[in-house]
């Protein structure tokens, strides 16, 4: 029969539950180390913290953080349909005629109102 020995060591009983810090479907935020080179990035972060003042730290990081996501969506989006535009514009503007030039107006005031887009956001 094997021998006990006293000990002064306690169990320990330890249960272990996973805690979800997420709320389900819901992304979390993440920075884009791309936005340190966006000349409106540092603007965009002064401008939005001070509209936070009445707010405690972790609002107004939640706050900037929902903000950034936005802009950035937004911002990718205007480049992408600027890219576009621009592009349809290059190849209808060797095929311009008296039957499609309102097209080609079109685009370009397209455009126009897309680069005004990006300038504001």
């Amino acid at each position: 029969m094997p021998q006990t020995t006293l000990s002064n060591h306690y169990l320990i009983w330890i249960t272990y539950k996973p805690v979800s810090t997420q709320q389900p479907n819901h992304k979390c935020y993440k920075f884009e180390n791309t936005w340190l080179v966006e000349l409106k990035f540092r603007h965009l972060v002064q401008q939005h913290c001070h509209s936070y003042r009445d707010c405690n730290l972790m609002q107004k990081l939640n706050s900037c953080a929902n903000d950034l996501v936005q802009w950035s969506n937004n911002d990718n989006k205007t480049q992408h349909e600027i890219s576009k535009v621009k592009k349809k514009l290059e190849v209808e503007h060797t095929q311009v005629n008296a039957s499609n030039v309102n097209h080609y107006i079109t685009l370009k005031n397209k455009l126009d109102i897309l680069l005004v887009q990006e300038n504001l956001f």
